[in-house]
């Protein structure tokens, strides 16, 4: 079994989406017996039958898959089951939930860690430093992002809300930054 169906970031993604994340004992076919089956019906029947001179795209052979899958797997009755799929399928529909949007759905599968912010006011994801608000300096913060794109990171507070948005850091630029000089004496009430 590889990395990507075994690793902390799916398990998050499965539970904030409410899914049952299962995997059944590695080298036994028997436990996997429904989806073993499901995939040799559809070499038998389509990949074995089909003339692969005949796509002219990659988008040309998932459409002529796409058709089979809905026109012939899915409304055929299947012996296990002894319905079609399409129906099995339907019977639950009343248990299915659906995400309101897209944006909703793809917060879902952002990845998460937890990084201490550091002096500085900086996290590091993925060899990339990125600003955070100096109130967070010191502590623990849930970050939210996407690997293909790290232009920007969401921090999440307990409430699984957005608090904060991150960016990253612009070394260059704040080293051009003008600061106001501190007058420490009125700190430290006039010890320095």
């Amino acid at each position: 079994m590889g990395g990507t169906y075994k690793n902390d970031q799916l398990r998050l993604i499965c539970a904030s989406l409410g899914v049952l994340l299962i995997h059944t004992k590695a080298y036994s076919p028997e436990s996997k017996g429904k989806i073993e089956r499901s995939f040799r019906t559809i070499k038998d029947n389509w990949l074995n039958g089909t003339d692969w001179n005949t796509f002219s795209s990659l988008d040309d052979l998932n459409s002529k898959f796409y058709t089979y899958l809905n026109e012939k797997y899915s409304n055929s009755i299947h012996s296990a089951i002894e319905q079609t799929p399409r129906n099995r399928f339907l019977k639950d529909m009343d248990k299915i939930k659906y995400i309101s949007s897209k944006d909703k759905l793809d917060e879902h599968f952002l990845h998460r860690v937890v990084r201490k912010v550091n002096n500085d006011s900086t996290i590091q994801l993925h060899s990339k430093f990125f600003e955070v608000p100096q109130k967070y300096i010191g502590r623990r913060i849930n970050i939210r992002y996407s690997p293909s794109n790290l232009d920007v990171a969401s921090i999440y507070d307990e409430n699984n809300t957005i608090a904060d948005l991150i960016y990253p850091l612009k070394r260059i630029d704040n080293s051009k930054i003008k600061r106001t000089a501190i007058n420490y004496s009125s700190i430290t009430g006039g010890v320095v």
